[in-house]
């Protein structure tokens, strides 16, 4: 289930400005609002990571940043997401959406760092104690849990994995609260994704899934794997009638071919399996990684119903200090 800002959904306090058209033109005064609202919360997000932070004993250790090329805390809050990055999310994700900008959850974002997935573990369940409740000092400042999701078991051909939690964030000045979105992660892989070659291969998928998107939008990038199957069937028969088009008109990519695709994809998969393999290995052959994955399912199947409860049905949250 999808996840929207608030301000998208009946009943809000101050009502997105609708995107009457899925272009550049509808999206921007959308857009500028949901940026304004991440300013505000900015403000109150940073001193509040930094008391989750505290108590749930993150690591210090330093990674490299490979936008500043600079060392820099792997626990973190993040800079605001700009606007031309929301408006090229909304556009190749999420444009049959009423509200595209909307659905991009991670204007305000932050990482948190563990040693070992047993950490991980150790504050999630803090996290979750703490949904809904008065932890800051502050009767005006609270969160609920949104959205919870890992990466690890989906077995991604990079090797990497995660936990996202998305965060809804209230607070005077916003009345609809805004959604926020916290990573978790071993330092090891935080590290790994942030070297020159994992940012080199993040680049390269960012811009191959930026490709296929512009020609196929409602269809996902397929995998290595799926693609040479595919490769192997048009061999066959070129005209199979269950293989989707490859290449079209997008910059680049006009006139492409299956093989084009294989071409930038193979050595992609590779560059990011020698980067994340070790850390990623580690992380699995922890004692508690597979506790953590099960908590993590449990927890977004609970908070996944209730979202729906509240919002996508009735349109409202109801009362934030009711924590069921």
């Amino acid at each position: 289930m999808r996840v929207l800002h608030p301000s998208a959904y009946p009943n809000a306090k101050n009502a997105f400005p609708l995107a009457t058209r899925k272009d550049k033109a509808g999206l921007e005064p959308g857009i500028a609002r949901l940026v304004a609202d991440g300013e505000a919360v900015l403000k109150v997000f940073e001193p509040a990571f930094k008391f989750l932070a505290d108590k749930c004993n993150v690591s210090a250790v330093p990674v490299m940043n490979p936008h500043k090329r600079a060392w820099q805390a792997a626990t973190s809050v993040g800079p605001l997401k700009k606007s031309d990055r929301i408006e090229e999310k909304s556009l190749n994700d999420y444009k049959d959406e009423k509200y595209p900008f909307a659905a991009v959850c991670d204007v305000v974002r932050a990482t948190m760092a563990f040693n070992d997935p047993g950490g991980m573990l150790g504050a999630l369940e803090k996290l979750v104690a703490w949904d809904g409740q008065n932890v800051f000092g502050s009767a005006a400042v609270k969160y609920r849990i949104a959205k919870a999701k890992e990466l690890y078991s989906l077995n991604l051909q990079s090797l990497y994995g995660d936990v996202k939690l998305s965060l809804l964030f209230y607070l005077e000045g916003v009345p609809d609260g805004h959604v926020c979105e916290l990573q978790l992660n071993t330092v090891p892989l935080i590290a790994a994704k942030g070297s020159e070659m994992g940012h080199l291969a993040y680049e390269v998928e960012r811009t191959l899934e930026n490709k296929w998107n512009d020609e196929h939008p409602k269809v996902a990038l397929p995998s290595l794997v799926k693609i040479e199957e595919h490769q192997a069937r048009l061999r066959a028969n070129a005209s199979d009638p269950d293989v989707p088009k490859y290449g079209g008109q997008s910059a680049g990519m006009k006139g492409a071919t299956i093989d084009d695709y294989l071409d930038l994809y193979r050595p992609l998969v590779d560059i990011m399996q020698k980067c994340n393999a070790p850390a990623r290995q580690a992380f699995d052959g922890h004692p508690a990684s597979s506790r953590l994955i099960e908590r993590v399912r449990a927890l977004a199947k609970a908070v996944d119903a209730r979202w729906e409860e509240r919002f996508v049905n009735f349109g409202m949250w109801g009362q934030l200090d009711q924590t069921a």
